[in-house]
């Protein structure tokens, strides 16, 4: 009898054994994490749970969007063998998100006090600050100094921040709340890239450019974070 039990427990941990294979076989395949900061499977993302107000799930929605138009664009730059073109290569993607985020609150029915003047500023000045990147990089196609050794190290600093921003999402109970948080984060992102381009660069006007960028964004994020702290909490 006991022999009879033995082989019934080996057959039942086979058959345990198999499924757990078979169930293995046929589950998806992890995304691969590996890959490069643009090329990564953003249909993965955890974007958060759906909400009642209308307005804060369009707006979110077309934040994810936004987001991940811009990992892919910033992503793909093309490297020239320059540090600071490398630095508004990437940087023009970025602001035009910044733009569209701050059109999507607008659009949303943003109209905090604050916030709405600060998104229509954000939005003047990054499509100048735009204007200006496209004309600098015009300038540099010819006349940029290569420096392989420098693009390199900082391209491994972009490509840090670019892997760390993935596992970013923000949220919040409201429009305004969730504007502020999110802009918050891509206004960091932006200056982290900057202070990573003051160190691989020696090209003046591109120093200065990303001096402006810390200083001007470093503001608006002390600026969001005072809103938040005084939004009315749920």
């Amino acid at each position: 009898m006991k022999q009879k039990n033995w082989y019934w427990a080996i057959a039942g941990l086979a058959a345990l054994i198999l499924v757990v294979l078979i169930w293995r076989a046929c589950s998806p395949a992890s995304p691969n994490a590996s890959g490069s900061a643009g090329q990564m499977d953003h249909s993965q993302m955890d974007h958060g749970s759906s909400h009642s107000d209308p307005s804060l799930q369009a707006y979110l929605d077309e934040q994810n969007t936004i987001m991940s138009t811009m990992m892919d664009d910033m992503g793909n730059i093309q490297h020239s063998g320059s540090a600071a073109v490398d630095f508004l290569a990437g940087m023009i993607p970025h602001h035009a998100s910044a733009i569209s985020m701050a059109e999507s609150y607008l659009n949303n029915g943003g109209s905090h006090p604050e916030l709405k003047p600060l998104a229509e500023s954000i939005i003047t000045a990054q499509k100048a600050e735009i204007d200006e990147m496209k004309a600098m990089i015009q300038e540099r196609e010819t006349t940029a100094v290569k420096d392989e050794e420098q693009e390199s190290a900082y391209l491994d600093a972009y490509n840090k921040l670019m892997l760390s921003s993935h596992a970013v999402h923000t949220d919040g109970d409201s429009l305004d709340e969730a504007f502020a948080r999110g802009m918050m984060l891509h206004h960091q992102m932006a200056v982290d890239m900057s202070n990573a381009i003051l160190v691989h660069t020696e090209d003046e006007a591109v120093k200065k450019l990303a001096q402006n960028i810390v200083d001007a964004q470093q503001e608006e994020i002390t600026q969001m974070q005072s809103i938040l702290d005084d939004l009315p909490k749920p």
